[in-house]
């Protein structure tokens, strides 16, 4: 088995030979170059599944799937204004990148306001912000369906500003972010687009800029330790374009477009529309809620999320048809501190496609559990310095939402239960 490189080959092979060395020179913790207080982590994930290929060739095979490197530096003036930046890379299968993950200027006029500007971390749900943290919990992945790794550099930020702020409530307070701006421009080339992409008919070739915007509210209780929280954020406008898929193309697709060419006589779908443009605009509203209760040594978490579309399809032959539809996902989450180096979790996770049709039952030629994902979590961690931590985790699935069709083989044959493993370390500093 071989590790990728989260970057390019020739340029950051350099990079990372430079990186790993000086990582495990420095203090556990902190870094400083000059004025600037550095900090960063690596980390390395190896899966296996008894079934399926998920996030890389996983398949009957215990592979490194996924690496991650964040370097992220901040410097306080003394007028208060706080300079910020973070570089994130990392591998996904065979998909490699280097991003700039946030960077702006951050000014705290009281504890009831503050502005940001520049590339801003977007608030959404307990872990939007925090998704990187690995010393805090044991688990390799967050729940599958919640939070996809594969979104995570899209979400994770935007092009814009938020305003914040910290309210007293009495005995409680409220946090707050309203946020609004652009997601980092999207590769047509990643693992997302890759995967959403066996459901549509045509080959994404451009995605136009999105614009997002919302806000995030935490109510902070009376009872130490409690906190509820609720965003909503919209996307009001998104196209993608691209041609055409072949009768071919659409026969691996992960859902009933599959069998639109046997609509027509033979050769008509591949003479009339393949190759020709097809496109889809859509509308989002996304919502996310959450409670978290610290006890003691315990961490009890339960989160649900709402995604909305309306979404206007233009391609060969069916001419333009406007439709809505919506998904939802949902977990709960317990971690336990059995002890100064060893962590403990569960979680139960679902999510449906369609919460019109969580059955799957108006699938025609693929099976009904598509429709949704399943997933119990069990995981635990041990701290082998303050700064290093390695975990394992094992994840009982029952069905097959979010999979993509690259490496599975035909999805009418796909069965409902399956396994995935994963031992993951990470190096914080």
């Amino acid at each position: 088995m071989s590790l990728h490189l989260p970057c390019s080959r020739q340029v950051h092979a350099a990079f990372f030979s430079f990186l790993v060395p000086a990582l495990f020179s420095v203090t556990p913790g902190r870094a400083d170059v000059g004025p600037v207080a550095l900090h960063g982590s690596l980390s390395t994930t190896a899966s296996y599944s008894d079934r399926y290929d998920y996030l890389g060739n996983t398949a009957k095979n215990f592979t490194l799937n996924s690496t991650e490197f964040t370097l992220n530096g901040n410097y306080r003036f003394t007028n208060g204004l706080r300079a910020y930046a973070q570089l994130y890379a990392y591998q996904l299968g065979d998909y490699e990148a280097l991003t700039l993950d946030f960077a702006g200027l951050d000014y705290y006029f009281s504890q009831q306001f503050g502005v940001r500007l520049g590339r801003v971390k977007h608030a959404s749900g307990l872990y939007g912000e925090a998704q990187d943290v690995d010393m805090l919990r044991p688990f390799a992945f967050l729940p599958l369906d919640f939070y996809n790794k594969k979104l995570r550099p899209y979400l994770a930020s935007i092009d814009g500003a938020t305003v914040y702020g910290n309210l007293r409530l009495g005995k409680s307070s409220l946090d707050y972010q309203i946020f609004g701006g652009w997601l980092p421009k999207v590769d047509v080339a990643s693992p997302f687009i890759s995967t959403t992409g066996d459901s549509a008919v045509f080959s994404t070739q451009s995605i136009s800029d999105i614009k997002l915007y919302g806000g995030n509210v935490i109510w902070n209780p009376p009872l130490s330790g409690l906190k509820f929280g609720v965003t909503v954020s919209f996307i009001p406008d998104v196209t993608f374009g691209g041609p055409t898929k072949t009768s071919l193309g659409l026969s691996t697709a992960i859902n009933d477009i599959r069998i639109i060419p046997s609509l027509f006589p033979p050769g008509v779908w591949d003479f009339l529309a393949a190759g020709k443009p097809s496109s889809l605009s859509a509308e989002l509203e996304l919502f996310y809620a959450f409670a978290d209760y610290v006890w003691r040594d315990w961490q009890f978490s339960v989160e649900a999320s709402s995604s909305k579309i309306k979404y206007t399809s233009t391609t060969p032959l069916f001419g333009t048809s406007t439709n809505t539809g919506r998904s939802d996902s949902y977990y709960a989450m317990v971690t336990w501190q059995a002890s100064t180096k060893i962590q403990l979790g569960t979680y139960y996770g679902l999510g449906y496609a369609d919460v019109h049709d969580r059955r799957g039952l108006k699938h025609i030629s693929v099976p009904d559990h598509l429709a949704w994902l399943k997933d119990f979590c069990f995981a635990t961690s041990y701290n082998l310095t303050p700064a290093w931590i390695v975990k394992g985790e094992a994840h009982l699935l029952n069905g097959t939402k979010g999979l993509g069709a690259e490496g599975n083989g035909n999805a009418a044959t796909w069965n409902s239960n399956w396994t995935y493993f994963a031992l993951k370390t990470t190096f914080s500093f």
